[in-house]
């Protein structure tokens, strides 16, 4: 399947911000860097953007040398379609083009979007730290390129070292959500599973069943004149009519 390999390799070198030619790396370049240089930006966002940039580019490409170079668990038993090669040519095109509507100033100072949008969201304003813009692009693009280059070691040249890991507490922590999973089962699933179970026989659930219970009644009652037999609608229709005329014409 080479365009789903190649359409998946470019979206992950783009979610992985791989330097200069994806235009993940200008994004997340300039998230990164006004995470740092705005009037409310910290080095430690900064350090808390460039972890998760690490771990993206990490687990991204995890995801490529499992799913195309690792052993095969279910072989595919048919080919994608145009409808889903179609929009992932697409994408995997925007995800190498888009990033040039928006270059930084050390790069090629190429402002097409944020002209657009500056007419109705707030211009970001910096602390004056433009000199060392370009200093945090070679870091970040340095710690995207290590991400890479380590899960090509770990999951491709040398898959052994992952086997630790994956038998691990942590890696069992880190598969069940960090423990969110079960934090959101305690605070909202259980309790409201309790209140639907005592709340079950409540006076509205007995009304709700009371009229579904007299609906039920009456459509048995009129289904018995209901026997698909002509005569019988007939007979009906003339009593009905013989029940109206003798009440009009005793008046």
């Amino acid at each position: 399947m080479p365009v789903v390999f190649y359409t998946f390799l470019i979206g992950s070198a783009s979610l992985s911000a791989l330097p200069l030619i994806t235009a993940g790396f200008y994004s997340k370049d300039q998230i990164l860097w006004y995470a740092y240089s705005s009037q409310t930006g910290s080095v430690l966002l900064w350090m808390a953007g460039i972890v998760g940039a690490f771990l993206t580019a990490l687990y991204s490409f995890r995801m490529i040398f499992i799913t195309f170079y690792g052993e095969a668990k279910t072989q595919p038993t048919f080919l994608p379609g145009k409808l889903m090669t179609y929009p992932l040519v697409i994408l995997s095109v925007l995800s190498i083009v888009g990033g040039f509507i928006e270059l930084p100033s050390s790069i090629g100072s190429i402002h097409l979007f944020s002209r657009l949008v500056d007419n109705t969201l707030p211009v970001v304003v910096t602390k004056g730290a433009e000199n060392k813009e370009l200093l945090f692009q070679v870091l970040s693009s340095v710690i995207a390129l290590s991400g890479i280059y380590l899960a090509y070691i770990v999951y491709f040249k040398k898959p052994s070292l992952s086997e630790p890991y994956s038998h691990s507490r942590i890696n069992k922590y880190f598969e069940k959500g960090w423990g969110f999973d079960s934090l959101y089962e305690t605070l909202f699933v259980r309790p409201i599973v309790w209140l639907s179970v005592v709340d079950k026989d409540d006076f509205f659930d007995l009304w709700n069943k009371g009229l579904a219970r007299l609906a039920l009644f009456f459509n048995r009652v009129l289904s018995t004149a209901q026997n698909g037999k002509l005569r019988w609608y007939l007979l009906s229709f003339v009593i009905g009519i013989v029940i109206i005329l003798t009440y009009m014409l005793s008046k």
